[in-house]
C-alpha cells in the first residue's frame, strides 16, 4: 500500500476518524484503489481516476450538492454498454469496472439504465453482479423491474446471498400486486443462514443477513 483515500466524521469528542476499524479508507497501490462501495468485505480495485469521479460524486449526491453528472453518466454508460465481465482474471479489472459502475447507480438513485442492468442481474455465472444489480434496481420501482426481482427468487441457480438483496430491494418497492406470488415463494424458501463466508475472526462477518425465507415472511408482512 502506498497511501490511502479517508473518509473521516467527526466523532463525540469533537475530533475527526475513520467510521469504524474496516471502514471509511481505501488503500491504494500504484494507480490502483481498493474501493469500498458496498460493504469493505467487498472491495472492488479500480483506476484512481475511476474512483474519484464516483465517490465525489457519491459523497456529493447524498449531501445535495451537484455533481459531475454528465461524466459519470458517460461511465456507467460506457461499462453497461458491455456484456457482464467474466470473474477471472483476464475479466477481473473490467468486472470491478462495472461494479463500480452499478453501485454508483444505487448511491445516486438513477433510473435510466434499467435495460443496461437486466443481463448483469440475470448473470448466474457471477453473484456479485447480481447483487450490484439487485441494488441498482432500487430507484426503478416499475412492475417491470418488480417481475424482474420476483422471478430471480425462484431461480434455483441464482444463490441465496443475491436473493436476500434482491427481497431487500423489494421491500423498499413494496410490490403490494405481487403479494399472493411472494407467500407462494415464502413457503419453498430456503432456510439455509446467508453471510460473508470468510475468516471467523474478522468483524465484517459479523454483519446480519436473514435467510431467504425470513426475508421473504418479513417482505409479505410488510404489504
Amino acid at each position: 500500500m502506498d497511501t490511502a483515500y479517508f473518509f473521516l466524521k467527526k466523532n463525540s469528542a469533537g475530533n475527526y476518524s475513520i467510521a469504524t476499524p474496516t471502514t471509511g479508507f481505501a488503500p491504494v497501490s500504484g494507480r490502483k484503489v481498493a474501493a469500498t462501495y458496498r460493504h469493505s468485505y467487498h472491495r472492488g480495485v479500480v483506476e484512481r481516476s475511476i474512483y474519484e469521479l464516483t465517490m465525489t460524486a457519491i459523497f456529493q449526491h447524498s449531501h445535495g450538492q451537484p455533481y459531475a453528472t454528465a461524466a459519470v453518466r458517460s461511465y456507467i454508460s460506457e461499462q453497461l454498454a458491455r456484456s457482464p465481465a467474466q470473474l477471472n482474471e483476464e475479466g477481473m479489472a473490467e468486472f470491478f469496472r462495472q461494479h463500480a459502475a452499478l453501485e454508483t447507480i444505487y448511491h445516486l438513485g438513477l433510473t435510466e439504465y434499467y435495460a443496461a442492468i437486466l443481463p448483469f442481474l440475470h448473470n448466474t455465472e457471477n453473484f456479485h453482479a447480481q447483487v450490484s444489480a439487485a441494488r441498482a434496481l432500487t430507484a426503478n420501482n416499475s412492475p417491470e423491474a418488480n417481475t424482474q426481482l420476483v422471478a430471480l427468487l425462484s431461480d434455483k441457480k441464482m444463490g441465496d446471498f443475491a436473493k436476500v438483496i434482491a427481497i431487500k430491494t423489494l421491500v423498499e418497492h413494496q410490490p403490494k400486486a405481487l403479494k399472493p406470488e411472494l407467500q407462494k415463494l415464502t413457503r419453498k424458501a430456503s432456510e439455509e443462514e446467508v453471510g460473508f463466508g470468510g475468516n471467523i475472526m474478522d468483524p465484517r462477518v459479523c454483519t446480519h443477513f436473514p435467510t431467504v425465507k425470513a426475508a421473504l415472511t418479513e417482505l409479505v408482512a410488510s404489504l
